[in-house]
């Protein structure tokens, strides 16, 4: 009997040359991804959107997960599109973003493209020196295991949010990692020299838009365009603007694979 939730699986899409490697969020599973990881590969895309350890199983797995790990995810995923693909796109949405933007700073790829993207998760985006505090989550996970909330990211799409495949809480001892891998990001913008290309809803309520300004301030690449969409919430993918989304996914691709043939 298979161990990952069904619809939770990874997903691949071999096509042509340009592989997409996309990347999802913390608690969640490919399931979010899905939907443009189908539309990439009808552009002709290679698609390849693995599943992060402990995700898309039970959350007891959670506490097993390192932020590290997920970075070799992604290193592993970028080795195997690289066996049918000359250039590779990381796309992640919300820590999957995270994951992106500092797998960028570290792998040879092509561009990255960031949605939904967290500088901190502090309501004071300024106080992210006290993202420390992972050090005392990991004490107090022997205590507390799980925040039994589920993240609220205030879907436009109620359907999307009926039908989204996630952990119902929060697991503690990964909610440290994530910290970690936050910061890990913040050290890793002003290395990261390829082209960027941040989406971000107005109306993000998981991750207010004040991060992406964040985040593309602290950028050094001279190639760097951000995005806003009106009338969306958290997962663009699975929202009523994610054709829009997809369209400027499509066309940083064509631009930026196109500039390095």
């Amino acid at each position: 009997m298979s161990q990952i939730l069904t619809g939770g699986e990874p997903f691949l899409f071999p096509g042509n040359g340009i592989g997409c490697l996309l990347i999802h969020g913390f608690g969640s599973s490919p399931q979010e991804m899905r939907w443009l990881g189908e539309c990439l590969s009808s552009a002709g895309y290679s698609v390849l959107c693995p599943r992060l350890f402990g995700h898309a199983t039970t959350i007891k797995d959670m506490k097993r997960s390192r932020w590290t790990d997920w970075i070799a995810e992604v290193e592993d995923g970028l080795s195997l599109l690289s066996g049918i693909c000359s250039q590779n796109f990381l796309i992640g949405l919300s820590m999957g973003a995270v994951i992106a933007l500092t797998a960028g700073a570290r792998y040879p790829v092509a561009g990255v493209v960031a949605m939904s993207t967290p500088y901190s998760l502090l309501p004071i985006p300024q106080l992210t020196k006290i993202g420390s505090l992972s050090w005392l989550l990991r004490p107090l996970s022997r205590l507390f295991h799980i925040i039994p909330t589920p993240l609220r990211m205030g879907y436009y799409n109620p359907r999307a949010a009926k039908e989204h495949l996630a952990y119902s809480a929060i697991s503690v001892r990964a909610f440290a990692e994530l910290i970690d891998l936050i910061a890990a990001m913040r050290q890793s913008l002003p290395e990261l020299s390829e082209p960027v290309l941040l989406i971000h809803s107005r109306h993000d309520l998981g991750v207010p838009a004040r991060n992406a300004e964040l985040i593309l301030h602290q950028l050094r690449t001279s190639d760097m365009q951000l995005l806003w969409l009106e009338n969306s919430g958290h997962v663009i993918p699975c929202e009523p603007e994610r054709e829009r989304a997809l369209q400027a996914i499509i066309d940083f691709i064509q631009h930026h694979s196109l500039a390095e043939t």
